[in-house]
């Protein structure tokens, strides 16, 4: 059962405070690299070249400092859409470090409603009985059925699993292309045998290294 205790939500607080100072120093960083770079754009001679390669850099800051945030863009999402939309009726499920755990979080919320919308289905977590495996489901953010997690603690990134041959594995593929281009890094490996949904994509999620 999910604890809404006042100590459990002040917990819960803590750790997003946390998490948002870090966002928020990296934020300053790269506006005070957009900041400079824009006053170099403006001293800059009427040189064709200069001024668009200056154009450039303050082009990449600002895509910095979006990502800064740690959230993709709503085109971003519908590209991760159309690309995996030719695999609808794909099973995948999903572990992370637990319940708490801000990538996680940050993946359920946004991520997961894009592989959804392009008719990916998602199902628990079930770990093999001889890996003797926890699972877990997060707070209720929406009114929608509740899976279950795998709990797997110390992933960097995001790794995507699958079988060696089949469908689900040319998923993988695609669906690890298409997170790598909207700027989440994401790595594919092949299942190890610990999970008994044989033919889903196991999403293994982490934060960025």
């Amino acid at each position: 059962m999910i604890d809404w205790g006042p100590r459990a939500l002040k917990a819960q607080n803590e750790q997003i405070k946390d998490r948002l100072k870090y966002v928020s120093e990296d934020a300053a960083k790269v506006g005070e690299e957009y900041k400079r770079l824009e006053v170099q754009l403006a001293s800059s001679a009427p040189n064709k070249e200069e001024l668009l390669a200056t154009g450039a850099k303050v082009n990449a800051a600002l895509t910095k400092l979006s990502k800064a945030n740690n959230y993709p863009s709503s085109s971003d999402l519908e590209l991760l859409v159309s690309k995996i939309r030719s695999f609808s009726g794909t099973q995948f499920d999903v572990a992370g470090g637990g319940k708490n755990d801000g990538a996680l979080e940050y993946f359920d919320r946004l991520v997961k409603p894009a592989l959804t919308k392009a008719g990916w289905v998602h199902i628990d977590w079930v770990w093999e009985p001889s890996w003797d495996g926890d699972t877990f489901q997060l707070p209720p953010w929406s009114a929608e059925t509740k899976r279950h997690y795998g709990l797997v603690p110390g992933v960097s990134n995001v790794i995507v699993r699958a079988a060696m041959h089949g469908g689900p594995n040319a998923a993988a593929d695609e669906l690890v292309s298409a997170l790598n281009q909207i700027g989440i890094p994401a790595t594919k490996e092949y299942a190890t045998g610990a999970n008994s949904n044989r033919n889903a994509v196991h999403i293994l999620v982490g934060h960025q290294a």
